[in-house]
């Protein structure tokens, strides 16, 4: 330690002392992720804003909310793979015919939304995060399809936080069909 440090004169490179190693609870540099310092790795909680599975800032990827509506097999987000990535039923993967149904839905395309129900997809069927189709006509604006889901789909069916598509949300932004 610098004579300087010992009485209290640090050279401060952000929150670490360059000549002591010494550390202060200012100037930390959370660029590279946002919950551990990258100069003295000091540590905090919940401060990565999440967009599915990737920090919007800092970057960092969990294994938690992946979007898997493009390839089942590769997360469009942060490009993880994952294992046993297919759910075939019979030659049809499940997976992949959720995403091109919430797809259609959110696209509003409405003559594609039946044809997937003529061919036995369930009308109150979730994709991985637990929304359902309604949900996502809701999301997207789409009136026809969103009064579609109205008549033939459970608007009490919840998705993995408890949310579901019936009461205030389709009220206050559906009135006209409500």
């Amino acid at each position: 330690m610098g004579i300087a440090c010992t009485f209290g004169f640090h050279n401060w490179s952000g929150c670490r002392c360059s000549k002591c190693g010494k550390t202060r609870d200012e100037g930390h540099n959370w660029s590279q992720d946002c919950e551990r310092c990258s100069n003295c790795r000091t540590p905090r909680q919940n401060a990565h804003s999440w967009d599915g599975c990737k920090c919007s800032t800092c970057g960092k990827a969990r294994d938690a909310e992946h979007n898997w509506s493009q390839n089942c097999e590769r997360c469009a987000i942060c490009g993880a793979t994952r294992e046993n990535p297919s759910k075939l039923n019979g030659c049809t993967c499940a997976i992949c015919t959720v995403a091109a149904f919430m797809q259609a839905v959110s696209k509003g395309q409405l003559d594609v939304v039946r044809q997937f129900i003529e061919k036995g997809t369930d009308m109150n069927v979730k994709d991985e995060n637990g929304k359902t189709a309604l949900m996502y006509a809701i999301k997207s604006g789409h009136a026809d399809t969103v009064r579609f889901f109205l008549k033939g789909g459970d608007m009490k069916v919840t998705d993995n936080y408890g949310i579901n598509g019936s009461g205030s949300v389709v009220k206050n932004w559906y009135a006209d069909i409500a």
